[in-house]
């Protein structure tokens, strides 16, 4: 079953992700730079999606969905405004943070959020999803072309490479 986050959902989103982020990490250094960078910020989006859901989902380009099996979450994604457009853009939102449990994966629960997701920012007329992903996550690059995703652009940050991806819905 695929519904909208709420707050007492954060515990189980909150271990998925960062589990899910550590699995890149190849030495003690870069899980513990990782934990201590992504701690932070997946703190500070939390905060913002509990807002979110607790007012109800005021903004039309906001949203995060959890994926529950057994009454267990086992996965979730969001979508955001693009920090630099008009609040009330309905040009491009940002797919964000999806994220599936390891024992829970190739078992479509992330095709299912991502359809349910576009479902969404069809319905609210939004034109485009970019997502950006890293360049040593094979499975999640292949998924997303899967999905027809188009890769648009590479860059580096932060001592990361990342890859670009969108999708034109109108």
């Amino acid at each position: 079953m695929i519904r909208l986050y709420e707050p007492s959902d954060r515990p189980a989103v909150q271990r998925i992700v960062l589990a899910g982020l550590l699995e890149t990490a190849t030495t003690q250094e870069e899980r513990d730079s990782t934990v201590a960078h992504q701690t932070a910020t997946l703190d500070r989006d939390l905060d913002d999606i509990d807002g979110a859901a607790t007012q109800r989902w005021p903004r039309f380009n906001e949203r995060y969905w959890v994926c529950v099996v057994d009454g267990i979450i086992v996965g979730g994604v969001g979508i955001t405004r693009v920090a630099r457009q008009r609040a009330d853009s309905k040009e491009m939102v940002c797919l964000h943070r999806l994220s599936i449990d390891q024992q829970h994966r190739r078992h479509g629960h992330a095709r299912n959020l991502l359809t349910v997701l576009e479902c969404y920012v069809g319905e609210a007329q939004i034109r485009r999803i970019r997502l950006t992903t890293q360049e040593n996550l094979a499975a999640a690059i292949q998924f997303y072309e899967s999905m027809q995703y188009k890769r648009v652009a590479r860059q580096r940050w932060d001592g990361l490479t990342l890859l670009k991806f969108e999708k034109r819905l109108n």
